[in-house]
């Protein structure tokens, strides 16, 4: 899923700037309060570059906290950090061989379609020493059961997301994105994600249907659902969601829970909700492709990822729920109120993507919806 993270400059709060607002603590360059000890393995085996192929906002990279640097300060390896917008994205550059990259950030149902398809390198986790930091409910998933080509980076949920002093009633139900008569009172100040699975996944849920459905008359009602919807919309957006949910300029917005998160840390009245009818539960990923370059160098990288202190700096970074369980007493509190993270009863309510007999049939009805 594309998540994504913009820093406030009243959000003095947030570790991924090095300080912490409730102890005075003041930022310093490459620090947070969980400083990470660097493992770098065999370096006479590590290579002097890594390719990392990712969603945006994932990795701190700014001045006052670079993730990337310090592993290369750590361990002399340089960190070149490209970014994809959709998974399919990313799966049209692997497909297309000798990309270069050491390391990719798939989500579960793409996960499953590289490893069937033989693009991804299996781990050898005698490499990966903090595997054990890993929590076993986000581990064995259907995609990847026994992640033998995968590892759980971050997760989270798609819902709605709105400014409570905008939108009354607040929602409750996914018809406040696809009825006409309750979206029209906020004709273009509403956005969708520009993601073919989880946009007509979500057209699915609301008219009663799983998201992995391919009942061919579900998805031409998901279809006429989504081009209703169209003509009230500001735009399809998987890249400024926060942005705008915090500026004010969109007020209703199909949302990831994080952009919900950052949105509420400039704007207080953002909320998000999960509606009655369901939702998306994903996990992001970390994996080799099978023709990596460097992929002892990749094992390292992960390896560090997977320790609680470097785990907690990205879950402080981007507001996303963190599978690693040595991570989870290092976040600070102060972040994790801004969060919305899944309660147990949300889960019985939420569904994974799944790959499905035929993908294309989700493109085919986003082509149709985009092109008119």
């Amino acid at each position: 899923m594309k998540h994504v993270w913009f820093l406030f400059a009243g959000l003095a709060l947030l570790v991924a700037c090095g300080g912490n607002a409730a102890t005075g603590t003041p930022a310093t360059a490459g620090t947070t309060t969980a400083d990470a000890a660097w493992a770098c393995g065999d370096r006479t085996k590590l290579a002097k570059e890594l390719h990392l192929f990712s969603w945006a906002d994932y990795w701190p990279t700014e001045d006052d906290d670079n993730l990337l640097a310090d592993f290369e300060q750590a361990c002399g390896v340089k960190v070149t950090l490209d970014t994809f917008p959709s998974n399919e994205e990313l799966a049209a550059r692997i497909r297309a061989g000798n990309a270069g990259y050491d390391i990719i950030v798939p989500s579960d149902y793409m996960v499953d379609i590289l490893r069937t398809e033989g693009r991804l390198l299996k781990l050898d986790k005698t490499l990966l020493t903090n595997y054990a930091n890993l929590d076993p409910n986000q581990l064995g998933l259907p995609f990847d059961p026994t992640n033998e080509y995968s590892l759980p980076f971050l997760y989270g949920m798609t819902g709605i997301a709105y400014d409570q002093t905008k939108v009354s009633p607040a929602p409750e139900s996914w018809a406040a994105l696809f009825d006409p008569a309750l979206l029209a009172p906020f004709r273009n100040r509403a956005s969708m994600l520009d993601d073919e699975r989880e946009g007509v996944g979500a057209a699915l849920v609301w008219r009663g249907f799983g998201p992995n459905t391919t009942d061919t008359a579900a998805l031409d009602g998901a279809k006429a659902a989504l081009l209703a919807q169209k003509p009230l919309l500001a735009r399809y957006d998987s890249q400024n969601v926060a942005q705008g949910l915090a500026s004010g300029e969109i007020v209703l917005a199909h949302a990831w829970n994080g952009e919900a998160a950052a949105a509420r840390s400039e704007n207080p009245n953002i909320r998000w909700i999960l509606p009655s009818e369901g939702g998306i539960i994903w996990q992001d990923n970390l994996a080799i492709p099978a023709d990596a370059p460097q992929p002892y160098t990749a094992h390292v990288f992960l390896n560090n990822v997977l320790s609680g202190p470097v785990a907690a700096r990205i879950a402080d970074f981007t507001l996303f729920s963190t599978p690693n369980t040595a991570a989870a007493p290092l976040i600070d509190p102060a972040v994790s109120a801004l969060a919305f993270p899944p309660t147990a009863a949300m889960r019985q309510r939420l569904s994974y993507i799944e790959r499905g007999s035929d993908p294309a049939l989700y493109a085919d009805v986003w082509t149709q919806v985009k092109g008119q």
